[in-house]
């Protein structure tokens, strides 16, 4: 199960920063889905690795706190180059939230 979706990230990040982080190639024509779709898959499994230690996977719908985090790691990991102080606290605290999640301290 995605825990955030293409559309999603768009709508919060932006279709050409989208392209700028994904396009390998440097045409800055359009997103990379197979960049887009490694990023979401990894975010993905960290995502499970917390959150299915204390639920039963997949859930049956992802909560908005979820999507929130979900586009945090995503964001980071498409960084191949060093990520923005900003951009690195918004991962950092998406983990914090997970491991919160992990622990019960989060819902």
């Amino acid at each position: 199960m995605a825990y955030i979706t293409k559309q999603q990230l768009i709508e919060r990040i932006t279709e050409e920063r989208l392209v700028d982080l994904t396009n390998q190639r440097g045409d800055g024509e359009e997103i990379d889905d197979a960049v887009l779709d490694r990023a979401i898959a990894d975010a993905d499994a960290a995502i499970d690795g917390y959150v299915g230690r204390r639920y039963a996977l997949p859930l049956p719908s992802v909560p908005d706190l979820l999507v929130q985090v979900a586009g945090a790691i995503v964001f980071y990991g498409l960084h191949v180059d060093a990520a923005s102080e900003k951009v690195a606290a918004d991962y950092k605290a998406a983990i914090a939230t997970l491991q919160g999640v992990s622990r019960g301290t989060v819902q």
